[in-house]
């Protein structure tokens, strides 16, 4: 990412941030921190971001670095086991489920939880197709184009496992969560340390883990509309385990508000 820089609009937003943690002496590298960074910083309500955020290293087409399957792991298997029972905690059963920028695999929890619908949407056919826990997929490149292919209120749960940093559209896919989402129903970014470097924003390469969620919880903050902010309850979950060997993760979540309906 050399020669390429955060706009000035991220860097003021960032260096807030950073001054918010060092004021209460916090690790911009400890996730165990970031609950209670985005429960009591002011984030801010306009987009805080320039489009030039979200260019990467490698700009050719995601179709070509995705179009060969991947039938691997992308955390750790501690990660993965604290990832399914957060969501068998979160997710309530007989749910719709929209299981964004899937893979072949969605870390869902086992019979006899269940859901109703657990729909993936990803890039690559082979990977989704040899995903179990899925009633149906779509493949779809969000950074071409970020319109969801569902009606309105049509998931209660939109789970994204460790890909919100490959979002080169973010403020348009937020919205469209806010719009295929039910009243009420919730968002849930999990989020970890690992990614393919070239195919991430700059944004994320020039920051570190509490960052990383404050930032994904902006976009969830300034996700607006004329008749106010689309989600509500904004918050993060720290997953991460005692034992520092094993890759960090948190979740940050928000519920679409019931008061502001696209």
């Amino acid at each position: 990412m050399a020669g390429r820089h955060i706009s000035f609009n991220a860097f003021k937003f960032l260096n807030q941030v950073r001054e918010f943690a060092a004021a209460r002496a916090w690790s911009l590298d400890d996730v165990k921190v970031l609950p209670a960074l985005i429960d009591e910083f002011a984030f801010p309500t306009e987009w805080p971001f320039d489009n030039s955020d979200f260019q990467k290293a490698d700009e050719q087409p995601d179709s070509v670095f995705y179009g060969h399957p991947r039938l691997v792991h992308h955390i750790d298997e501690s990660a993965r086991e604290r990832l399914t029972r957060h969501y068998k905690t979160t997710i309530a059963t007989d749910s719709d489920i929209l299981d964004l920028c899937s893979s072949w695999v969605s870390h869902l929890p086992q019979s006899p939880w269940r859901c109703t619908s657990a729909v993936g949407l990803g890039m690559n056919h082979h990977e989704l197709a040899a995903n179990s826990q899925l009633t149906s997929y779509v493949v779809q490149d969000l950074n071409v184009d970020p319109i969801l292919p569902f009606p309105s209120c049509s998931f209660d749960y939109v789970p994204c496992v460790v890909s919100v940093d490959y979002l080169m559209k973010p403020q348009a896919v937020m919205h469209e969560l806010a719009r295929v989402l039910r009243p009420g129903g919730k968002a849930l970014f999990s989020q970890s340390n690992r990614c393919f470097p070239t195919k991430v924003s700059v944004l994320w390469q020039h920051t570190a883990n509490v960052e990383r969620g404050a930032i994904i919880a902006a976009f969830l903050h300034a996700c607006c509309d004329d008749n106010g902010a689309l989600f509500e309850d904004i918050s993060a979950s720290n997953l991460a385990a005692d034992n520092t060997s094993f890759d960090p993760l948190y979740v940050v979540s928000a519920a679409r508000n019931t008061a502001a309906l696209v």
